[in-house]
């Protein structure tokens, strides 16, 4: 069944930002200390900065419910035209995480579902919204089968947690977004103090790209003749950048990578794939809560 649920955008901050406000803030986090986990979900550098979360420490960037509101961090202290865009847009009482991401050249993330640290459903998760600050043409994302670009300024709420999706920088600057992590169960409209900024909802447009050939998927399958132990990340990679130049869904990632595992006749490849596959888009079980890739 399609899924019901549509990433889409909802806003725009573009006649309310002083760009040159902006890029001097976001300078600032050359010389602020990143939070660079979540290495299962990663190829290259990813990497966010924390605004708000729970406990009011920059360093902690993880993705986690709690009770109570949010706290800003020494680094919202510092960036104080960011952290005014923030409070003077949304409605805080519904905030959880306030995080920059920045994704640097060549960075791409593993198509995957949200799920909240721990959990073994992806159920539970927060209400997204991605605001690019800083991006360029050769970044893209993705979800099911479309392909797409967010343009600066733009908001976009997210669905990240019931649909496979994916990132990835293909150009020579860093990606910056700012991703605002929401209670679930709100209303869109709820989620903004200023209510000016909404628009008529605009689903992605997906680029375009060519079908998958038969000739292509023979290529895919071949990928079995060197797979192994040590590039065995190497290759889920390989597999999940296929569909940012082929019509196909990110989601095939993982079929392929299990077809691929099994004509290796190599048992512990082929759990890894299933372990792999769990991890990243589900079901998961309490063996796989966690991810190691070697």
């Amino acid at each position: 069944m399609k899924n019901q649920f549509q990433t889409k955008q909802i806003a725009s901050l573009n006649e309310k930002i002083d760009f040159n406000l902006l890029h001097k803030e976001l300078n600032i986090l050359k010389t602020f200390p990143a939070f660079t986990g979540y290495s299962e979900y990663k190829v290259g550098l990813w990497q966010n900065y924390t605004l708000r979360n729970s406990n009011g420490k920059a360093e902690d960037g993880r993705y986690y419910d709690y009770e109570g509101l949010s706290k800003a961090t020494e680094l919202s202290v510092k960036m104080p035209y960011i952290s005014g865009i923030i409070e003077n847009t949304f409605n805080l009482e519904f905030l959880k995480l306030a995080r920059i991401f920045e994704m640097c050249s060549g960075g791409f993330l593993l198509p995957h579902k949200d799920g909240l640290d721990g959990s073994k459903n992806f159920n539970n998760h927060f209400l997204k919204l991605h605001i690019p600050l800083q991006t360029s043409d050769g970044c893209f994302n993705s979800y099911e089968e479309k392909v797409y670009h967010m343009k600066t300024g733009e908001i976009w709420l997210h669905h990240g947690h019931d649909c496979v999706h994916s990132a990835a920088n293909f150009s020579s600057i860093s990606r910056l977004h700012l991703v605002l992590d929401f209670v679930s169960g709100v209303n869109a409209e709820e989620l903004f103090k200023d209510k000016s900024v909404m628009i008529s909802s605009k689903p992605p447009n997906s680029i375009d790209r060519e079908p998958i050939t038969e000739e292509d998927i023979d290529s895919i399958y071949n990928l079995s003749k060197i797979i192994n132990e040590y590039n065995f990340k190497d290759i889920v990679a390989i597999l999940g950048k296929i569909h940012f130049r082929r019509q196909i869904s990110s989601a095939l990632t993982y079929d392929w990578l299990h077809k691929i595992a099994e004509a290796t006749n190599n048992k512990k490849l082929v759990e890894k794939s299933n372990q792999v596959r769990k991890f990243l888009i589900g079901p998961r079980d309490t063996n796989t809560l966690s991810l190691q890739w070697y």
